[in-house]
């Protein structure tokens, strides 16, 4: 009985598209462009830019790490967070460390190691996620999130 289970399943679930992960594939190429202008926009404050780069729904997730190991956890609207961008002018500087990039059909997520210096001065590090789709023939970020961990970073 289990087996026919499982075989039901098996026949009744679409198969996936193949999961591009080559960085040649046109796909793959793309959405690094898209990662590419949201991580200048967050470096230059560019909060227009910011908006313009991302899906009207967008959410962002944000997990931050305690000294003491507790956690919390933040969700803010894309564009609350780039109303943030507007108010703060000390020079950010986040750079992704080998990003990885999973892409199928019209669906892409990015996921990085990070540092982020503010004014000179490394503030954390941690885990970025990029959730993007493909509307319009356009890729928009639909969500971020990223972990805050303030201790154990590289210098």
């Amino acid at each position: 009985m289990k087996s026919i289970v499982v075989a039901a399943l098996l026949i009744a679930t679409p198969a996936l598209a193949e999961t591009s992960v080559s960085p040649t594939s046109a796909a793959h190429v793309e959405v690094m462009a898209a990662l590419s202008a949201t991580m200048a926009a967050i470096n230059n404050r560019d909060a227009d830019g910011f908006v313009a780069l991302q899906h009207p729904t967008m959410q962002i997730q944000i997990v931050a790490t305690a000294p003491d190991g507790s956690t919390s956890l933040s969700i803010v609207p894309g564009k609350t967070f780039a109303d943030g961008m507007r108010s703060s002018k000390a020079p950010i500087d986040e750079r992704l460390v080998a990003p990885t990039v999973l892409v199928t059909n019209d669906f892409a997520h990015v996921w990085s190691f990070y540092t982020l210096d503010v004014g000179g001065k490394r503030m954390h590090c941690g885990i970025d996620s990029f959730g993007f789709i493909k509307t319009g023939g356009k890729w928009l970020l639909t969500n971020m999130a990223w972990t805050r961990e303030p201790q154990g970073c590289p210098k």
